[in-house]
């Protein structure tokens, strides 16, 4: 092993120590030290991935050639970093465009991405395409579905007849019950991965200590 190895080796080990030292003593400085690196590095590669991808291509490189269409991103750009001074103002239609783009993506993401394709995919169990699926289990996914969909339901049902507002209540609460499982499922494979990864690391921690203390 060489010089620069064993070094990167060591940064490793040192590293690795401060992020697990967090449990032991809390907020202390090598902690600090290494959250710090984390974010700078973490910070300076985003950076330099926007500036490779998008910045140069598709702003300054059109730019110097003359295509006078990216005058307009530009100034919306310069026009945001008036923000926080006194004409911050001139930033604030800048905003409202771009919250106004992202909700209205995200919006036609969820609808076409995982509504329409949840639906699809339950209309086509519960209708037979999957043979495996018995008529029970079919109905209990559709009752499932609808049972999520009505416990977001955030309008006001206490005017409905009260033979509507039992059977939405029930259904709410089966929905709510759905969720907290599905939550819990989640929560779950996020722990386990994180298990995982600590399992990970204390070995790395091992095999480095022992390299260092008895060689190969």
């Amino acid at each position: 092993m060489g010089l620069a190895e064993l070094a990167g080796l060591v940064v490793a080990l040192v590293m690795t120590v401060g992020v697990l030292s967090y449990a032991l003593f809390g907020n202390h400085e090598l902690f600090r030290g290494v959250a710090a690196v984390f974010v700078g590095v973490t910070a300076g590669y985003a950076a330099a991935v926007v500036m490779r991808t998008f910045v140069i291509p598709r702003l300054i490189q059109p730019f110097l050639v003359r295509h006078w269409v990216v005058v307009v991103p530009l100034a919306l750009g310069l026009l945001l970093l008036l923000r926080g001074t006194r004409f911050g103002g001139l930033a604030t239609p800048v905003l409202a465009f771009l919250v106004g783009v992202a909700a209205a993506t995200l919006l036609v993401g969820v609808v076409l991405g995982t509504l329409f394709p949840q639906v699809l995919a339950t209309w086509k169990e519960w209708s037979g395409f999957r043979v495996w699926l018995t008529p029970t289990q079919g109905m209990l996914s559709w009752l499932f579905v609808i049972a999520v969909l009505v416990a977001f339901h955030f309008g006001r049902h206490e005017d409905w007849p009260r033979a509507l507002q039992y059977p939405f209540r029930g259904l709410r609460i089966v929905g709510r019950f759905v969720v907290v499982v599905t939550l819990a499922v989640l929560f779950l494979r996020v722990y386990q991965s994180a298990l995982l990864a600590l399992a990970e690391r204390v070995l790395f921690l091992w095999e480095t200590l022992r390299f260092l203390l008895l060689g190969p």
